[in-house]
Protein backbone atom coordinates (compact mmCIF):
# COMPACT_ATOMS: atom_id res chain seq x y z
CA UNK A 1 0.00 0.00 0.00
CA UNK A 2 2.78 2.43 0.54
CA UNK A 3 3.85 3.09 -2.91
CA UNK A 4 0.66 3.62 -3.77
CA UNK A 5 -0.84 5.82 -0.80
CA UNK A 6 -0.02 9.45 -2.72
CA UNK A 7 -1.32 9.31 -5.62
CA UNK A 8 -4.71 9.33 -6.00
CA UNK A 9 -8.37 7.67 -4.85
CA UNK A 10 -8.46 6.40 -8.37
CA UNK A 11 -4.86 4.61 -8.22
CA UNK A 12 -5.98 3.12 -4.86
CA UNK A 13 -9.70 2.17 -6.61
CA UNK A 14 -8.29 0.95 -9.76
CA UNK A 15 -6.12 -1.56 -8.10
CA UNK A 16 -9.29 -2.80 -6.46
CA UNK A 17 -11.40 -2.97 -9.16
CA UNK A 18 -11.64 -6.26 -9.92
CA UNK A 19 -11.66 -8.00 -6.81
CA UNK A 20 -14.23 -5.41 -5.74
CA UNK A 21 -16.58 -6.25 -9.12
CA UNK A 22 -16.04 -9.54 -8.15
CA UNK A 23 -16.92 -9.19 -4.62
CA UNK A 24 -19.07 -6.73 -3.83
CA UNK A 25 -20.17 -5.55 -0.10
CA UNK A 26 -23.44 -5.87 0.52
CA UNK A 27 -25.04 -1.91 0.44
CA UNK A 28 -26.13 -0.49 3.79
CA UNK A 29 -27.64 2.30 4.22
CA UNK A 30 -24.86 4.45 5.30
CA UNK A 31 -22.82 3.23 2.55
CA UNK A 32 -25.17 4.06 -1.03
CA UNK A 33 -24.25 6.49 -2.46
CA UNK A 34 -25.74 9.99 -1.77
CA UNK A 35 -29.41 10.61 -3.16
CA UNK A 36 -29.54 12.59 -6.37
CA UNK A 37 -31.35 16.00 -5.52
CA UNK A 38 -34.59 16.30 -7.32
CA UNK A 39 -35.19 18.38 -10.30
CA UNK A 40 -35.41 21.94 -9.79
CA UNK A 41 -38.27 23.78 -11.33
CA UNK A 42 -37.75 25.01 -15.46
CA UNK A 43 -35.87 28.53 -15.17
CA UNK A 44 -34.28 27.83 -11.65
CA UNK A 45 -30.70 28.92 -11.93
CA UNK A 46 -29.41 26.34 -9.64
CA UNK A 47 -30.79 23.48 -12.43
CA UNK A 48 -28.76 24.93 -15.25
CA UNK A 49 -26.03 22.96 -16.30
CA UNK A 50 -22.41 23.36 -14.74
CA UNK A 51 -20.76 25.58 -17.62
CA UNK A 52 -16.67 26.42 -17.70
CA UNK A 53 -16.96 29.88 -17.40
CA UNK A 54 -15.03 31.61 -14.87
CA UNK A 55 -16.56 32.91 -11.76
CA UNK A 56 -17.09 36.54 -12.05
CA UNK A 57 -15.27 39.28 -9.39
CA UNK A 58 -16.92 40.56 -6.73
CA UNK A 59 -18.06 44.53 -7.26
CA UNK A 60 -17.71 47.44 -5.46
CA UNK A 61 -15.35 49.09 -2.85
CA UNK A 62 -15.22 45.86 -0.78
CA UNK A 63 -14.49 43.73 -3.78
CA UNK A 64 -11.05 41.79 -3.43
CA UNK A 65 -8.48 39.67 -5.55
CA UNK A 66 -10.48 36.70 -7.18
CA UNK A 67 -8.51 33.04 -6.15
CA UNK A 68 -8.86 30.99 -8.96
CA UNK A 69 -11.23 27.67 -8.34
CA UNK A 70 -9.83 24.43 -9.64
CA UNK A 71 -10.66 22.32 -7.62
CA UNK A 72 -14.27 23.30 -6.16
CA UNK A 73 -14.46 21.43 -2.21
CA UNK A 74 -17.68 22.76 -1.06
CA UNK A 75 -19.86 20.15 0.91
CA UNK A 76 -22.63 18.14 -1.53
CA UNK A 77 -20.22 18.57 -4.59
CA UNK A 78 -19.87 15.59 -6.40
CA UNK A 79 -18.14 13.99 -9.84
CA UNK A 80 -19.41 10.81 -11.96
CA UNK A 81 -16.30 9.40 -13.74
CA UNK A 82 -15.87 6.80 -16.41
CA UNK A 83 -12.74 4.82 -15.79
CA UNK A 84 -10.75 2.97 -18.43
CA UNK A 85 -8.98 -0.16 -16.79
CA UNK A 86 -7.83 -1.58 -19.99
CA UNK A 87 -10.68 -3.69 -19.85
CA UNK A 88 -13.55 -3.96 -22.14
CA UNK A 89 -16.21 -2.21 -20.11
CA UNK A 90 -15.47 1.13 -18.55
CA UNK A 91 -16.18 1.43 -14.97
CA UNK A 92 -18.06 4.05 -13.44
CA UNK A 93 -17.51 5.66 -9.95
CA UNK A 94 -18.57 8.58 -8.66
CA UNK A 95 -16.25 11.44 -5.93
CA UNK A 96 -18.60 13.24 -3.11
CA UNK A 97 -17.07 16.07 -0.99
CA UNK A 98 -18.70 14.31 2.53
CA UNK A 99 -17.33 16.74 4.94
CA UNK A 100 -15.54 19.67 6.11
CA UNK A 101 -12.85 18.56 8.50
CA UNK A 102 -10.08 20.17 10.12
CA UNK A 103 -6.15 18.80 9.53
CA UNK A 104 -3.60 21.02 12.10
CA UNK A 105 -5.97 23.74 12.90
CA UNK A 106 -6.43 24.22 8.60
CA UNK A 107 -10.03 23.31 7.22
CA UNK A 108 -9.84 20.31 4.71
CA UNK A 109 -12.69 18.42 2.15
CA UNK A 110 -13.13 15.02 2.86
CA UNK A 111 -13.36 13.11 -0.77
CA UNK A 112 -14.68 9.80 -0.60
CA UNK A 113 -15.29 7.44 -3.35
CA UNK A 114 -18.64 5.04 -4.53
CA UNK A 115 -18.81 2.47 -7.35
CA UNK A 116 -21.53 -0.08 -7.96
CA UNK A 117 -23.74 2.28 -5.31
CA UNK A 118 -21.01 1.50 -2.40
CA UNK A 119 -18.95 3.97 -0.31
CA UNK A 120 -15.54 2.53 -0.46
CA UNK A 121 -13.07 2.26 2.58
CA UNK A 122 -10.80 4.97 0.05
CA UNK A 123 -10.95 8.51 1.25
CA UNK A 124 -9.01 11.38 0.32
CA UNK A 125 -8.47 15.01 1.90
CA UNK A 126 -7.86 18.10 0.04
CA UNK A 127 -7.65 21.51 0.71
CA UNK A 128 -7.93 24.83 -1.85
CA UNK A 129 -5.75 28.13 -0.66
CA UNK A 130 -4.47 31.37 -2.49
CA UNK A 131 -1.39 28.83 -2.66
CA UNK A 132 -2.93 26.06 -4.51
CA UNK A 133 -4.79 22.89 -4.53
CA UNK A 134 -3.20 20.07 -1.82
CA UNK A 135 -3.75 16.91 -1.16
CA UNK A 136 -3.58 16.41 2.82
CA UNK A 137 -4.56 13.18 3.49
CA UNK A 138 -4.92 9.82 1.65
CA UNK A 139 -6.34 6.73 2.75
CA UNK A 140 -5.46 7.62 6.54
CA UNK A 141 -1.90 8.86 5.73
CA UNK A 142 -1.15 11.97 6.27
CA UNK A 143 2.16 13.79 4.24
CA UNK A 144 3.60 16.65 5.92
CA UNK A 145 3.80 19.41 4.25
CA UNK A 146 0.56 18.23 1.84
CA UNK A 147 1.32 17.50 -2.25
CA UNK A 148 0.67 20.44 -4.22
CA UNK A 149 -1.77 19.88 -6.84
CA UNK A 150 -1.89 22.93 -8.44
CA UNK A 151 0.20 25.92 -7.83
CA UNK A 152 -1.56 29.18 -7.76
CA UNK A 153 -0.77 31.76 -9.57
CA UNK A 154 -1.26 29.53 -12.72
CA UNK A 155 1.86 30.13 -15.10
CA UNK A 156 2.06 27.54 -17.97
CA UNK A 157 5.51 25.94 -17.94
CA UNK A 158 5.63 26.46 -14.31
CA UNK A 159 7.29 23.56 -11.48
CA UNK A 160 7.73 22.31 -8.86
CA UNK A 161 8.99 19.58 -6.72
CA UNK A 162 7.31 18.27 -2.80
CA UNK A 163 9.17 16.57 -0.73
CA UNK A 164 7.42 15.41 2.16
CA UNK A 165 6.92 12.73 4.80
CA UNK A 166 4.31 10.62 5.46
CA UNK A 167 3.08 9.79 9.35
CA UNK A 168 4.40 6.35 9.19
CA UNK A 169 7.65 7.87 8.03
CA UNK A 170 7.42 7.28 4.36
CA UNK A 171 9.87 9.63 2.05
CA UNK A 172 8.62 10.89 -1.10
CA UNK A 173 9.22 13.65 -3.61
CA UNK A 174 7.20 14.74 -6.35
CA UNK A 175 8.23 16.85 -9.26
CA UNK A 176 5.03 18.55 -10.89
CA UNK A 177 4.65 20.56 -14.08
CA UNK A 178 1.65 22.67 -15.23
CA UNK A 179 1.02 22.52 -18.78
CA UNK A 180 -0.45 24.87 -21.28
CA UNK A 181 -4.44 25.42 -21.65
CA UNK A 182 -6.07 22.70 -23.73
CA UNK A 183 -9.24 21.83 -24.89
CA UNK A 184 -10.54 18.35 -23.94
CA UNK A 185 -13.47 16.30 -25.02
CA UNK A 186 -14.82 14.03 -21.96
CA UNK A 187 -18.42 12.49 -21.41
CA UNK A 188 -19.18 15.54 -19.77
CA UNK A 189 -18.45 17.85 -22.72
CA UNK A 190 -15.90 20.05 -24.14
CA UNK A 191 -13.83 21.86 -21.68
CA UNK A 192 -10.87 24.63 -21.48
CA UNK A 193 -8.64 22.92 -18.79
CA UNK A 194 -5.46 22.90 -17.49
CA UNK A 195 -2.74 20.15 -17.52
CA UNK A 196 -0.25 19.31 -14.30
CA UNK A 197 1.79 16.15 -14.56
CA UNK A 198 3.00 14.99 -11.29
CA UNK A 199 5.99 12.27 -10.78
CA UNK A 200 6.63 10.34 -7.93
CA UNK A 201 9.73 7.95 -7.72
CA UNK A 202 9.86 5.88 -4.73
CA UNK A 203 11.78 3.56 -3.85
CA UNK A 204 10.43 0.05 -2.84
CA UNK A 205 11.56 -3.40 -1.46
CA UNK A 206 11.01 -4.57 -5.77
CA UNK A 207 12.86 -1.33 -6.62
CA UNK A 208 12.65 2.19 -7.96
CA UNK A 209 8.55 2.47 -9.29
CA UNK A 210 8.02 5.80 -10.75
CA UNK A 211 4.24 6.66 -11.29
CA UNK A 212 3.32 9.39 -13.16
CA UNK A 213 -0.11 10.73 -12.83
CA UNK A 214 -1.81 13.91 -15.14
CA UNK A 215 -4.85 15.51 -14.11
CA UNK A 216 -6.66 17.67 -16.08
CA UNK A 217 -8.70 20.77 -14.14
CA UNK A 218 -11.57 23.03 -15.12
CA UNK A 219 -12.14 26.41 -13.47
CA UNK A 220 -15.24 25.75 -11.00
CA UNK A 221 -15.76 21.91 -12.29
CA UNK A 222 -12.40 20.58 -10.98
CA UNK A 223 -10.71 17.50 -12.05
CA UNK A 224 -12.44 16.46 -15.62
CA UNK A 225 -9.69 13.75 -16.79
CA UNK A 226 -7.25 11.85 -14.88
CA UNK A 227 -4.39 9.95 -16.49
CA UNK A 228 -2.15 7.52 -14.33
CA UNK A 229 0.40 5.35 -15.82
CA UNK A 230 2.12 3.12 -13.45
CA UNK A 231 5.23 2.00 -15.08
CA UNK A 232 3.19 0.12 -17.79
CA UNK A 233 -0.41 -0.31 -16.67
CA UNK A 234 -2.69 2.74 -17.77
CA UNK A 235 -5.88 4.04 -16.23
CA UNK A 236 -7.77 7.01 -17.75
CA UNK A 237 -10.54 8.66 -16.05
CA UNK A 238 -12.80 11.16 -17.75
CA UNK A 239 -15.72 13.07 -15.85
CA UNK A 240 -19.56 12.51 -17.36
CA UNK A 241 -21.21 14.30 -15.10
CA UNK A 242 -20.65 17.06 -12.61
CA UNK A 243 -22.89 17.81 -9.53
CA UNK A 244 -22.31 21.38 -7.86
CA UNK A 245 -23.37 21.21 -3.98
CA UNK A 246 -27.23 21.90 -3.57
CA UNK A 247 -28.61 25.81 -2.94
Amino acid sequence: MKARTMISTLLVWAMAAGAAAAQTAPTTENQKTPKERPAKPAGDESSKPATNEPAKPATGDTARPSIPNYYPLAVGTRWHYQVDLGQPQKQDITLVIAEEETADGKPVSRLEVFSDGVRRQMTEHLMSNDKGVFRVRIGGVTYNPPLCLLKYPLKPGQSWVTKTTANDGQQLSAVCKQGAVQEIQVPAGKFRAIPCTIQIDQQTPKGLVRIVNTYWFAENIGVVKQKLDMNGPVVVMELSKFEPPPQ
